[in-house]
């Protein structure tokens, strides 16, 4: 559903029918969080065998070929990220749109939960082999957190990034440094993040 800022339903998306935002684990991908481009309103919903892509008001526009559970939209260009939960065998890639920005590798039983761009073009994506940050090309930089990583996002008002841990959620400067902790109620099994504009 696209919901208000209140918070009260304004459509549902349909697809030749309903959308599940939400898919049954075939054990090929499971879509763990959605993203919006905020210069177009494009919405970026990852699904078992591509991304599928509605305008604003809810209309179905398309798809980006290949399986996502995670996906983010740079802030910089535009360019869209997105990688999957993988199965043993599959190679972990986190793919780019337009296509011939590439794509590039993860290590392998990463198991991508989510993906988020900063500022500068940085990707970071959480997965079982924890958070790590990548340049915009696919160079690793730096681990950000060896715990599994279950949700990533980045706060566009100073660059920081929030990490799910599922139990917890650890906030880091731009740097890397610790920030702020995030203190949470009875946290079990959090996954994805988002900030709030407001």
């Amino acid at each position: 559903y696209r919901l208000s800022s209140s918070g009260s339903p304004v459509s549902s998306f349909t697809s030749n029918g309903q959308v599940q935002l939400v898919e049954v684990h075939t054990g090929e991908s499971v879509p763990t969080q959605i993203a919006v481009n905020s210069a177009t309103g494009t919405l970026y919903v990852p699904a078992i065998n591509n991304v599928r892509t509605f305008s604003n008001a809810g209309a179905f526009s398309g798809t980006l070929a290949g399986a996502a559970s995670g996906v983010a939209v740079s802030p910089l260009n535009g360019n869209v990220y997105y990688g999957r939960a993988a199965g043993q065998g599959v190679s972990h890639t986190i793919s780019v749109s337009p296509s011939g920005v590439g794509s590039f590798t993860v290590p392998f039983g990463t198991f991508v939960r989510g993906i988020a761009v900063d500022l500068g073009g940085r990707v970071y994506v959480a997965g079982r082999k924890g958070t790590r940050l990548y340049s915009d090309t696919g160079a690793f930089i730096r681990v950000v957190s060896p715990a599994i990583g279950y949700g990533v996002v980045v706060d566009p008002s100073d660059n920081s990034v929030y990490v799910s841990e599922g139990n917890k959620v650890l906030h880091f400067t731009a740097t890397g440094e610790p920030a702020t902790p995030v203190k949470g109620v009875d946290l079990t099994t959090g996954r994805g993040l988002a900030i709030s504009s407001i």
